[in-house]
């Protein structure tokens, strides 16, 4: 799908940016995609999301909280597409949802 290839793109380029740059390319995307959420998990564990942080989303992440996302991930009405930044797990990771109706 040519929406996840950018997503991987720019992930790859968001590398040792400042989080007002990460939120600035992910609020292309939500704004580019009505209907979308994005967010993102710097290299201390910390969310950042576009708009308000969803629920089910914790403010800081643990290795429990990766395998419960992932395993959540088919139970829910959304595609969601997740990458790292800079291509590398160190940096942290981003993702984008979209809700399927």
């Amino acid at each position: 799908m040519e929406i996840e290839r950018e997503w991987q793109l720019e992930a790859g380029l968001l590398k040792d940016v400042s989080a007002e740059r990460v939120k600035a390319r992910l609020q292309i995307f939500v704004d580019r995609y009505p209907g979308t959420e994005a967010f993102w998990v710097d290299s201390d564990q910390l969310t950042w999301s576009i708009g308000e942080r969803p629920v089910d989303i914790p403010e800081r992440w643990t290795y429990s909280d990766v395998i419960a996302f992932s395993t959540q991930l088919g139970q829910k009405n959304q595609l969601t597409y997740t990458a790292l930044l800079g291509g590398d797990v160190r940096n942290g990771f981003m993702t984008f949802v979209f809700h399927v109706h």
